[in-house]
């Protein structure tokens, strides 16, 4: 008799994950800004809020894909996922602050 087992790699189970992060952590960033004052999460009637969601979740995302690729790349703990989250997420939002503050000027 066979068996048929399906594995998944390690690299597209980080993926998913970072991605799943950025996006909730970005959901909870415009809940902060603009569903405090409107719980009906008005913001995504509006196209360029969603030009900045986007923006939002690419830049939280590369944030961990960095800090997985470059600060913990020979770090091979169990606790790796949870690291590339708390070190990524502030490392995105920053990287977000930087670009936009150089092109402002």
């Amino acid at each position: 008799m066979e068996s048929n087992t399906l594995t998944i790699s390690k690299t597209s189970n980080s993926f998913l994950i970072n991605c799943i992060v950025a996006l909730v952590v970005t959901t909870i960033l415009f809940f902060i800004d603009d569903g405090y004052y409107n719980f009906n999460f008005n913001w995504t009637l509006h196209l360029l809020n969603w030009v900045f969601f986007v923006i939002y979740i690419v830049s939280i995302f590369l944030g961990q894909t960095l800090t997985e690729k470059f600060i913990l790349k020979k770090y091979s703990g169990k606790n790796k996922t949870i690291l590339t989250s708390l070190i990524g997420v502030p490392l995105g939002i920053a990287l977000l602050f930087i670009i936009y503050y150089s092109i402002k000027q």
